[in-house]
């Protein structure tokens, strides 16, 4: 069932929730109901490098941790993974970056 703000990653021609370790390949930008048919479109972005996510987590994640991307897709969580804390954990939410580090 997409949300908004949930990893999406393309899978055999199909957007599927994005968990684990691989940075996402797209961020979902509209809500719905109930699962999605095959005929029925789900509006994305890419989750381009540049972008910077601010994201719920129930870890401690300091400035520059590693983290994961949570089992519901929405949430990070600690440990070795693509995203990369890029503002300090505060009430819950932090702010993360997923892919290469921007260059100077």
């Amino acid at each position: 069932t997409p949300k908004v703000g949930m990893a999406l990653n393309l899978t055999g021609g199909k957007l599927v929730a994005a968990t684990g370790t691989v940075k996402p390949q797209f961020v979902c930008m509209a809500e719905r109901d109930a699962a999605q048919t095959a005929e029925q479109l789900i509006p994305v972005i890419a989750a381009a490098d540049d972008i910077i996510w601010e994201v719920e987590t129930a870890a401690t994640l300091a400035l520059g941790a590693a983290c994961s991307i949570g089992t519901d897709s929405l949430t990070v969580v600690s440990g070795s993974g693509a995203g990369k804390v890029v503002a300090a954990t505060e009430n819950g939410v932090c702010r993360v970056r997923f892919g290469a580090e921007p260059t100077a």
